[in-house]
């Protein structure tokens, strides 16, 4: 990925609503700094609204919360930067990661707080 389009996603997306699908299409396309925001569900599913946003722009101290996600009524996911490692444990296990195993993976983590092990 170029500077240039590494740059034009990341802030093509910053504080918009896109599904969870995308984010998992390209995770090393956003800042490891960031987090994810998504709707307050048990799973995540393909299709679920989501935002990545710096967990650092809080307007209010008592959600701790940046103002995009308040809007949309999301709730903190988990990290860009632990997400981004989700993905690449299913590299080096040798998986090409599919969009559904990545889903799998990520919904894995959030359930278990340790990464999926594919068995071949």
């Amino acid at each position: 990925m170029t500077a240039a389009s590494f740059l034009t996603k990341r802030f093509h997306t910053k504080g918009k609503v896109v599904i969870i699908s995308d984010v998992l299409a390209n995770p090393e396309g956003f800042l490891w700094s960031d987090a994810l925001y998504a709707e307050p569900v048990k799973l995540l599913s393909a299709g679920t609204p989501c935002l990545v946003h710096d967990p650092n722009d809080v307007e209010d101290n008592d959600t701790d919360l940046p103002k995009a996600a308040i809007d949309t009524g999301f709730r903190y996911v988990l990290a860009m930067q632990t997400l981004q490692s989700i993905v690449e444990n299913l590299q080096l296990q040798g998986r090409a990661g599919s969009p559904e195993e990545r889903l799998q993976a990520l919904n894995f983590y959030l359930e278990n707080d340790a990464f999926i092990s594919i068995r071949r």
